[in-house]
């Protein structure tokens, strides 16, 4: 039996839960260095719904500035009747490699779990931030909206 092309692709697709988010569900933080593009895995709509301690991958990248940043940190602060930071984590070495060259291109590739004690609810504004140097030095920022459930 031969497979037909709609069925070839709704295979494709069920294979791949990764959605590019698309100026819908995030945006470059205002005022700060840009990414270029957010992908958040497993995800299939926009904006994310997150399950608390259920792990998420999440893929950006962007341009560095003129300087060479060390040290990378992903601070991820979500807007939850006030900001919470709810990550700050290390990730050179992993999939982005530091220090990263002026004027170099960056790709984070960043697996995490949800927290438990995030409040359950309705989309939120979170901001990830990747920062360097001992936060003297930003890499990118992205706002993007999700849902905690």
């Amino acid at each position: 039996m031969k497979a037909g092309p709609t069925l070839i692709l709704s295979t494709l697709l069920g294979l791949s839960h990764a959605l590019q988010l698309t100026d819908k569900s995030w945006s470059p933080c205002e005022g700060q260095r840009a990414v270029n593009i957010v992908d958040i895995s497993p995800c299939d709509a926009e904006p994310c719904v997150l399950a608390q301690g259920k792990k998420y991958t999440v893929s950006m990248s962007g341009e560095n500035g003129e300087s060479a940043v060390n040290d990378v940190h992903l601070n991820i602060d979500g807007n939850f009747a006030g900001w919470v930071r709810f990550a700050n984590k290390l990730v050179c070495g992993s999939s982005l490699t530091c220090p990263v060259e002026p004027l170099g291109k960056w790709t984070l590739d960043y697996t995490w779990a949800v927290d438990d004690s995030l409040p359950l609810g309705q989309s939120q504004e979170t901001k990830w931030l990747l920062v360097g140097n001992n936060g003297a030095s930003e890499l990118g920022c992205a706002d993007i909206i999700v849902t905690i459930a």
